[in-house]
């Protein structure tokens, strides 16, 4: 998996080390930026029931989604929550 680091804090940390900073730092300010997003982590709370369908609420964003089961749901649909915390 990639990483990613935030290219003001490249220049700062070699700039601390008395590299050849001028140089360093266009070079780093040359490259492109990635569009990366934060990861927002989730489960699924059972609140209700009607009629064979199970109310399903996401703790990221507290919207709710009914289904039979919550085990195909490994991300909400509203907000994009990966639901891979603890039940």
């Amino acid at each position: 998996m990639a990483e990613y680091i935030e290219k003001e804090a490249a220049t700062r940390a070699f700039t601390l080390h008395d590299c050849d900073s001028a140089r360093l730092k266009m070079s780093i300010c040359d490259l492109p930026a990635a569009d990366v997003a934060p990861i927002r982590h989730g489960k699924w709370v059972k609140v209700g029931y009607a009629c064979g369908e199970t109310e399903w609420q996401c703790t990221a964003c507290k919207e709710t989604e009914w289904r039979t089961s919550s085990d195909r749901l490994k991300y909400c649909p509203l907000c994009g929550a990966m639901m891979d915390l603890e039940v």
